[in-house]
């Protein structure tokens, strides 16, 4: 069994001078979390898709960028399809000979579809895993993905992009004040006291909340606010 995980690229980076592989530069929560837990790479191929670079094996030196994935970046991606590199060329006019497509790199993650994937994971903001659909049709087009292969699909509460940070497990509230209204203090939101009308948590009496976020947040993927779009037993020709 095959198995690859695609993770959108993250807008916290390590910032090392240089080319440095993917799986380094990048160093927000879930990608901390990836090295901790797998730090060999015996679990699963991984690849990247970054709003600079495209499709990318999470092993590809990469220099320190700053792009975020907007809607019409998406659409451009996502009209390339696998046979578009990345990055594209600073203007019409110059060669596009410069950076790789999304066919190359999955022919060399499976050995030009000898061992296709059996089971993906696409991880990311909305935006990124539309793009990471469209990418899937084309792997399966070319073999390198198995037409049945198992297919999770974890969305990310915001799009993370790559211009800001998402922050898995965050206490932020999802509702904020009407206007006009005063705001309850931080230590009320992050205890939920004002939901409950009671006295706003003090300093000390919101310690124990700000630990527990704080253990959330270090946790990384295991308390990722998720919501699956698929089944862990879909099929790319049901889902996609």
């Amino acid at each position: 069994m095959t198995r690859l995980l695609i993770l959108a690229c993250s807008a916290t980076k390590r910032p090392d001078p240089g080319y440095i592989p993917a799986i380094d530069r990048y160093d927000g929560p879930l990608w901390r979390t990836l090295r901790t837990a797998d730090p060999a790479g015996a679990r699963a191929k991984v690849a990247v898709l970054s709003a600079l670079h495209g499709f990318r094996a999470a092993s590809t030196p990469i220099d320190l960028y700053n792009v975020r994935l907007t809607r019409d970046l998406a659409d451009r991606m996502i009209a390339g399809g696998v046979t578009t590199r990345w990055p594209r060329p600073g203007s019409a006019s110059d060669p596009d000979t410069c950076g790789i497509h999304a066919g190359a790199e999955i022919a060399g993650l499976t050995r030009y579809g000898d061992v296709p994937v059996t089971d993906l994971a696409l991880v990311g903001g909305a935006l990124y895993v539309e793009v990471m659909h469209a990418l899937v049709r084309g792997f399966v087009e070319m073999g390198c993905v198995h037409r049945r292969a198992r297919v999770s699909v974890i969305t990310t509460p915001r799009s993370a992009g790559c211009a800001r940070s998402c922050a898995p497990g965050s206490s932020r509230p999802t509702s904020r004040p009407e206007p006009g209204r005063d705001r309850a203090p931080r230590a009320q939101w992050r205890t939920g006291a004002h939901r409950a009308g009671r006295r706003p948590a003090g300093p000390v009496q919101a310690l124990p909340a700000l630990e527990a976020t704080r253990r959330r947040r270090a946790a990384g993927l295991r308390r990722l606010s998720v919501r699956l779009v698929a089944a862990p037993g879909q099929t790319p020709d049901r889902l996609l």
